[in-house]
């Protein structure tokens, strides 16, 4: 008669499922809250005498996290990321929403962009008729242009939700090209905060900001020193960079006139393999359930 002696490693594996262990549970159910945490997006709201449009996202129990931050005494940071829709200052985003970010801290995104810059800014054009000019900023994010595009009127509801299109005013659908394009980078700005956060569990609150001004690099520099964040994230290269300049003229100008310290997240640039994983994993970024039960997926926090 065979004895009984206890399974190991050598044994042949069962033909039933390994049950997940406790770490692998617990991030399953992150995910899983982090999916279904709400965020509350707000209207744009536009001023067009400051030629600047502004929106607030709220996410999680943000206000109950600061109010007991304050009565503990606990700091409560605040950053600013310079974004200009580019491929760097998108970098930017990421490491602040990846890297730095904590429950109940401010994250403000703001696009200074020079009025100079924007042809016959004060003609009336339609609903469609800046589509075409800024279709290339709403791809560099992945946004859905179709879906942005579509005007609201402050205190109206978002955008993203479906709005028939004969409800809109005629009036409401004729903006000047500089005001449609404020509202199209502060949407492409809101899809993008939105998809990173959706990769996390924080409960923040994130102002996006755009504001058409004839000096950007100066605008920045008086709102650092007017909010005074914690800290100053932005690329080490814009829109109009030059191919081996590290660091651009709006990026050296901060990083020697800013009265905080300055961030700049530069983005490595790598020769990847043709089937090569491209995605980076920020610390703040929940896994998903196929990769936390792999042993390549272990680590050490």
């Amino acid at each position: 008669r065979s004895g009984v002696h206890p399974s190991t490693n050598f044994d042949l594996p069962s033909h039933n499922s390994t049950p997940m262990s406790s770490d692998t549970e617990a991030d399953v159910r992150d995910l899983h809250r982090a999916q279904r945490m709400e965020m509350s997006i707000s209207p744009v709201i536009s001023t067009p005498e400051t030629q600047r449009v502004v929106r607030t996202i709220l996410r999680g129990e943000y206000d109950s996290i600061v109010k007991e931050a304050e009565e503990s005494n606990k700091r409560v940071r605040s950053y600013l990321v310079a974004t200009d829709l580019s491929g760097e200052a998108q970098h930017a985003l990421e490491w602040t929403i990846g890297t730095v970010l904590r429950d109940g801290d401010t994250l403000m995104a703001i696009y200074a962009i020079d009025q100079d810059t924007v042809e016959d800014g004060g003609k009336i054009v339609s609903d469609d008729g800046i589509a075409g000019e800024l279709s290339s900023q709403a791809a560099a994010v992945g946004t859905n242009l179709a879906a942005v595009s579509m005007p609201h009127t402050p205190g109206t509801a978002s955008p993203l939700s479906n709005i028939a299109a004969g409800d809109i005013s005629e009036r409401s659908r004729e903006r000047t090209k500089a005001e449609r394009e404020r509202y199209v980078a502060a949407e492409a700005i809101t899809r993008m905060v939105e998809k990173l956060l959706k990769k996390t569990r924080l409960q923040v609150r994130v102002t996006v900001e755009v504001i058409h001004c004839k000096s950007p690099k100066h605008l920045l520099t008086e709102i650092i020193d007017f909010m005074e964040p914690t800290l100053v994230v932005l690329g080490s290269r814009g829109r109009s960079a030059l191919k081996g300049v590290l660091l651009g003229s709006f990026s050296n100008y901060l990083v020697t006139k800013s009265s905080v310290p300055v961030m700049v997240a530069r983005k490595k640039l790598k020769h990847t393999k043709k089937f090569a994983k491209t995605n980076v994993r920020q610390p703040n970024n929940l896994t998903t359930s196929a990769q936390a039960g792999r042993l390549a997926g272990a680590k050490v926090d």
